[in-house]
């Protein structure tokens, strides 16, 4: 598992070396349909939930956090029709995952003219 993690973190310093500190950029992170919303999961190996910070802001997330003297901070896009407010973190064996519920969108309805 190690050789995972090494491989991880070669790829973001070398993220980092071409794109510099604290880039926007970072890979597609694939999202999860689960009926009732999304989710989606970031591996943030050797990170403790203390040192790990959510925000959203608008319709990005920005996941940062600290691990040692390195620092990790990446910025994703909400998933389409996910409702930003229905955010929910959970940190397990080094797996961050994000969890929205799909926004509700109001039926048709006959609008009356004045």
């Amino acid at each position: 598992m190690s050789h995972n993690n090494d491989f991880f973190d070669d790829f973001w310093k070398a993220t980092e070396k071409f794109f510099g500190p604290g880039s926007p950029f970072a890979p597609i992170v694939p999202h999860n349909d689960t009926g009732d919303g999304y989710s989606f999961q970031i591996e943030v190996p050797g990170i403790k939930k203390e040192n790990l910070k959510v925000e959203v802001n608008g319709e990005n997330i920005t996941v940062s956090g600290k691990r040692g003297d390195q620092e990790l901070k990446r910025i994703f896009d909400i998933p389409l029709g996910a409702d930003p407010l229905s955010i929910d973190a959970h940190l397990e064996d080094g797996v961050l995952e994000l969890r929205f519920k799909k926004q509700k969108i109001a039926g048709p309805r006959l609008i009356p003219i004045k």
